[in-house]
Order: structure tokens, then C-alpha cells, then sequence
């Protein structure tokens, strides 16, 4: 689930970060090394079967609800930026006179029905997304040997310290899926290895997926406004968009039924009897998406401190609690 959130995000977002190539590459080998520490008080919470709300939530009930509700605002924005940016992409690239009211709509409503068929499903639903995809991946590497575009955006120059930090911030505030993950990682049977199994395949799968299309689509890359998807048309005779647009479709809809999910189960420790809490949630998001579409977010330091908060202050803080607990 988690690589299908970082996969939406490289399609949103590519280039990752407002630096060149090399020095965007670089910064998301600093970023992954960051998150390696960042995602250790969640290790430490999970081994002994607990999660960082239920946590909070034993504790003082005013705290527990703040964390709750900064958790809730935090995952509803990621998913306002997320039903967004997906349906602005749909609008540009197919269905330019359909309303990105309508589109919202439509796309919150699947949305709610997958995150309605639990976490098992949207699991399943993923595994077999990734597969088809790592497929067409490599379809696509092997069809463009010898039809790469020029090198030159490779090339290891212009490379400061002033640029790695930038994009090591930019990869970070977009690394949503830390947050994500640290509300997760207790339902797995080996915290460990799966916290740190996810962080190697994000990089692994960034990384080469990064390289791949600087090299066939060379400088282009830099100035198409959908590079994820203009690589189905460039440089190889597969003609792929329609693929890679059905695939930008389901990851996203997998994407944004585990936010609709992760929302409503936040919202059942508020209100355990409030009904309909998958549509509310829905609806949390689609207010969220209103600044996106009016004010032109964008990623910032603020998010980066954000994701560093949710994803690792305040699991340390939960452990700490947990522990003086266990001792009184």
C-alpha cells in the first residue's frame, strides 16, 4: 500500500524536487537515511503491539485527542492534495470539460466504497496494482534500450550542498507515507523488518524509476508538465499512455481509500457510535483539497517538520508515556 502511496507521488510531483537530477537523486538517498532514524520510536512502539493514538489515548484525554486531531487534519490535507492534483491531471489529459467539482466527487466516492471493503482489500487491491506495474516497468526499460535520449541530465554537476539540502527537504515534506506508516506498522507481525523493508523498497523503486525516465526522456524531463506520463509515448514504438493513465487511476483510488480509511478509524476514537464515518470522512478531504485548488500549496519545510512531528516525535513521546506507565 505504502509503495502505491510514494508511486502517486512520483506522478504528481516528477521531478521530485526544483534540482537537477543528480543532486534530487542524492537528496533522496539523505532523506531515506533520515527516515531510517525517524521511524525508530515507531519500531519501538509497535514491537510491543502498541499504536501511537491508542497510546496517546490512554493517557491524559486531552492530549491524546490533540494528537488525534493533528493526525486526522494532517492525513485529511494529504488526501485534499491527492484528489486534486489527480483530478486536475484527468481534466489535462482526457476529460478537459468535466468539473474538477464533479471529478472530486466521483473520485471520493470510489474512494469511500474501497476504503468500505476494509484493509484487507485495499491490500490485496495493492499487491496486485504493484505487480502490473513493476511488469510494465520493465516492459518499458527493455523496449527503450538503445532509445535513450541523451544522457546530459545525468551528468553529476551543479551539485551544492545548498541543493541536496533542498531536495533532501523537498523528498522529505513528501514522504506522507512515514505518517502513514507509523499508524500501520503495528499490525505487522516483524515491525522491523517491515519499517525498514518499506524504506529500502522507496528507495530502491524512486531511485530507479527516477534514473529511468531522466534517461529516455533526457532534458525533456525537466520541463514536461506529466513526464510519468509522457514516457508511454517517447522514445518507443508501445505507445503506453493509456496504460499508465489507467494506472495513475488505480493508484490513486488505492491511495485515497486508505486516507478515507485511516480518517475514519481516527474519527471512531472521537465517536465510536457516529455513522457514516467513511463518507464524513470523504467529505474531510474534499475541504482539505479546496486550497490546493484555490491557493496553490505546494510542499514546504513546514511539511517536512510536520512529517518529522507525526512520524517521529510524537511515537517517541507515546513510548516514553508507555514505558513510566508500565513502570508505575
Amino acid at each position: 500500500m505504502l509503495v502505491i502511496f510514494r508511486l502517486v507521488t512520483m506522478m504528481t510531483y516528477f521531478p521530485l524536487t526544483d534540482e537537477s537530477i543528480p543532486a534530487t537523486m542524492l537528496g533522496i538517498a539523505l532523506s531515506t537515511v533520515v527516515q531510517c532514524v525517524l521511524v525508530i520510536p515507531v519500531i519501538l512502539l509497535a514491537n510491543s503491539g502498541r499504536n501511537v493514538l491508542s497510546e496517546m489515548h490512554s493517557g491524559t484525554k486531552i492530549a491524546g485527542g490533540i494528537i488525534a486531531a493533528c493526525y486526522f487534519l494532517y492525513i485529511a490535507f494529504v488526501g485534499g492534495s491527492s484528489v486534486s492534483h489527480f483530478v486536475i491531471f484527468v481534466k489535462d489529459a482526457f476529460l478537459e470539460k468535466v468539473s474538477i467539482a464533479v471529478g472530486i466527487a466521483a473520485a471520493l466516492a470510489v474512494a469511500v466504497y474501497g476504503a468500505y471493503c476494509g484493509l484487507r482489500g485495499i491490500m490485496r487491491s495493492s499487491v496486485i496494482a504493484v505487480f502490473v506495474f513493476a511488469v510494465i516497468m520493465i516492459v518499458l526499460a527493455v523496449s527503450s534500450v538503445g532509445e535513450t535520449a541523451s544522457s546530459e541530465v545525468l551528468v553529476y554537476r551543479g551539485i551544492t550542498l545548498k541543493s541536496v539540502i533542498s531536495a533532501t527537504l523537498t523528498d522529505l515534506s513528501r514522504g506522507g507515507e512515514l505518517v502513514i506508516l507509523s499508524l500501520l506498522l503495528f499490525c505487522t507481525g516483524k515491525p522491523r523488518s517491515a519499517g525498514y523493508g518499506y524504506i529500502a523498497t522507496r528507495l530502491v523503486v524512486t531511485e530507479g524509476i527516477v534514473f529511468l525516465l531522466a534517461a529516455v526522456l533526457g532534458g525533456y524531463v525537466n520541463i514536461a508538465k506529466y513526464p510519468f506520463y509522457a514516457i508511454g509515448t517517447f522514445g518507443n514504438a508501445l505507445h503506453l499512455e493509456g496504460v499508465f493513465f489507467v494506472m495513475w487511476c488505480v493508484f490513486a483510488e488505492i491511495r485515497l481509500a486508505l486516507i478515507v480509511f485511516l480518517l475514519g478509524d481516527i474519527l471512531s476514537g472521537f465517536f465510536p457510535k457516529l455513522p457514516a464515518r467513511l463518507i464524513l470522512s470523504g467529505v474531510a478531504v474534499a475541504a482539505c483539497a479546496l486550497p490546493f485548488i484555490f491557493g496553490g500549496v505546494s510542499p514546504s519545510a513546514l511539511q517536512a517538520l510536520s512529517v518529522v512531528l507525526l512520524s517521529a516525535a510524537v511515537p517517541f513521546v507515546a513510548a516514553i508515556m508507555g514505558e513510566k506507565r508500565k513502570e508505575a
